[in-house]
This record gives C-alpha cells, structure tokens and sequence, in this order.
C-alpha cells in the first residue's frame, strides 16, 4: 500500500484491539510524527504514550473533570455517565497524548515580525499528521 492510498483510504474507528504499535514500531511512528514541519526548529511539544494502568488513569481525570463541569453548572452528573466516561481512554490498548507549551520557547526569536514569528500552535497540531498514514498499515489495522 502506497502513501497515498494509506491516506485516501484511512478511517477511524470507535474501538482499537491489540496489538497497538510498541518497541521500535512506536519509535518509528513518534519519529514520523516529530518529522512535521517546524520552522524555526522550536519543538514546543511532547509526546506522551499511555497505556494499562495509565489509560484507567486518564479515565479517572476524564470523570473528575465532568464531575466538576456538573458542580460548576449545578448539575450533578449521573453515576452511570460518568462511568461511561471513564471508560472512554479505555477504547483503545495505546494512546499518545500530545502536550505544546503554552509559551514560546526561550529559544524563540524575539526580533522576528508578526508576520514571520512561528506558530508554536501550527507547529504542534502538525505533529500526528505525517505519522497517521503509518497506523493505517495493515499490520496495525484493528477488524471491524
């Protein structure tokens, strides 16, 4: 399968089965992802992979935060909802946060123009894309 067929033919799905990429495989799809474009070498980003007790992690953050936005609202959330969100990092053996820095890095040119200062925005939502084509390899395609 080609690049471009890798592209034109990717879809998501609700829930991924194992095996999910690990070892050198992982390493080969976060290096392709830090390969995007970013100009001015800024790299205002991280990854962080998650998996096992850290996806049942997350899904206890995920709840705590519903629980507080119903609280704020003055609207306890039902049990069964909040369940249901814990579950939700849990639809998947492997996740890969992707963390940006809400400041420019000291390494960032303070001299450049409005007009030529990087996007330390654009330069972290480009990171997944190069490696989305790669988890679209059979290998790593979960049935239906």
């Amino acid at each position: 399968m080609d690049a471009l067929d890798c592209i034109l033919t990717r879809r998501s799905g609700g829930r991924l089965t194992e095996p999910a990429p690990s070892g050198g495989n992982l390493a080969t799809l976060l290096a392709a992802a830090a390969a995007a474009p970013d100009h001015g070498l800024l790299r205002p980003w991280r990854f962080i992979v998650l998996r096992g007790h850290a996806l049942h992690r997350l899904g206890e953050v995920f709840a705590k935060a519903e629980e507080a936005r119903g609280a704020e609202a003055g609207t306890p959330v039902p049990e069964d909802a909040l369940a249901r969100t814990r579950g939700k990092p849990l639809r998947a053996p492997l996740i890969v946060a992707l963390i940006a820095t809400a400041t420019p890095p000291r390494s960032a040119p303070t001299s450049a123009s409005p007009r030529t200062k990087p996007s330390w925005a654009g330069s972290t939502w480009a990171r997944p894309n190069p490696a989305l084509p790669c988890l679209h390899a059979p290998s790593w395609t979960s049935p239906p």
